[in-house]
């Protein structure tokens, strides 16, 4: 039975609906279905009670984001640093044969040159934000963990994915937020040059990278690293353009400040994850923007039938 907080969430509601293995998840709120149970994680009794027989522990939920984070560091470090710590260790005293599976950050991990160069694993982070900089401790203090009691860890830096529907009022996410947008005949904000590169994943290649993780855990005591990423560079007009052609729509934006921060360049290596286990990502980002424009089509059509 595989353990997973965050199910809810973006990755979370994506993953959980692809994955074969038994599933158990853990919310704040009471949720009426198999499989959820209700808790905090900062509650050790409520971790205890959800990680217990896990073999697998999929550590998603967060509750802030890379553009809101700095708004409230006290709050970032309670809010997800603590009861990362709490529910790591939970878990490590109740499955001494177990295996942490925690996603972090890609995107927002590594020091946003302008040079193009693929970050990779073995990089000095850098993060620029408060939400990176807990990712990054909770990732030492997953290793410390392992360390001190013998189970396995796997992290995984995940880029930039998408691949559904954002709400279209989250400052996060620019695709599933600007395909809200032109639903929504709303304009979108631009908080970033136009010419700042980045690396998009569809969540279906991200869901594949964890299912191998899951079936090809490291040994005792070893916490390993891969980048989850495209390892292909797109400008945020050309990401623009896409959205655009595949829904057949102008989007109007405009922009948080002016002048707009001088643009940047952020792409993951996925050799190392590819290397060892064989992971590719398989959807270029075109093509996935026609899919999740048809797939929100199909979804809109049934709505209003």
């Amino acid at each position: 039975m595989i353990a997973i907080t965050g199910a809810s969430g973006f990755i979370g509601s994506y993953l959980t609906a692809t994955l074969d293995h038994p599933q158990k998840r853990l919310s704040r709120k009471k949720i009426e279905e198999p499989g959820w149970l209700t808790g905090d994680l900062s509650n050790k009794a409520d971790v205890a009670a959800f990680v217990k027989n896990s073999p697998v522990l999929i550590h998603l939920a967060c509750t802030t984001h890379p553009r809101t984070s700095n708004l409230n560091i006290q709050q970032d470090l309670y809010s997800n640093l603590i009861s990362t710590v709490n529910l790591l260790e939970s878990y490590a005293e109740l499955n001494p044969d177990g295996h942490i599976i925690f996603s972090s950050t890609g995107g927002n991990m590594y020091y946003p040159s302008p040079n193009a160069l693929l970050h990779c694993e073995s990089e000095l982070p850098c993060p620029q934000s408060s939400y990176g900089i807990h990712k990054l401790t909770a990732e030492n203090y997953l290793r410390l963990i392992c360390d001190m009691y013998g189970i396995k860890g796997t992290i995984l830096r995940i880029s930039n994915p998408y691949g559904l529907l954002l709400p279209k009022e989250r400052v996060q996410g620019l695709i599933g937020v600007a395909f809200a947008k032109i639903i929504a005949n709303e304009k979108l904000q631009i908080f970033d040059s136009m010419d700042s590169v980045r690396d998009y994943i569809h969540l279906s290649d991200v869901t594949a990278a964890f299912k191998l993780v899951i079936d090809n855990p490291p040994k005792k005591n070893v916490c390993r690293l891969y980048n989850v990423g495209s390892g292909q560079s797109h400008t945020l007009k050309e990401v623009i353009s896409f959205i655009e052609s595949v829904t057949r729509t102008p989007l109007t934006k405009y922009f948080s400040s002016t002048p707009l921060p001088p643009p940047t360049y952020s792409v993951l290596s996925y050799k190392k994850i590819s290397d060892e286990l064989g992971w590719k990502p398989t959807i270029n980002l075109r093509d996935g923007l026609e899919g999740m424009w048809q797939n929100i089509q199909k979804l809109q059509l049934a709505h209003h039938l």
